[in-house]
């Protein structure tokens, strides 16, 4: 079964925003996370926002 999440899973960009699909597994299924150009561009990591980082 496969998960789709709405809005930027690493900031509060609203779910209209420019955006692609990054995907990982969770414990018994692939999970799709929606993540803004801006997060996936990022080359360094916010620290002041929570440990999230983008991968490239």
């Amino acid at each position: 079964m496969q998960q789709t999440l709405t809005g930027c899973v690493f900031c509060d960009a609203p779910p209209g925003a420019e955006s692609g699909e990054v995907h990982t597994w969770g414990q018994d299924e692939r999970i799709t996370h929606p993540i803004c150009v801006d997060c996936a561009i990022q080359t360094e990591p916010d620290s002041n926002e929570s440990d999230h980082y983008a991968c490239d």
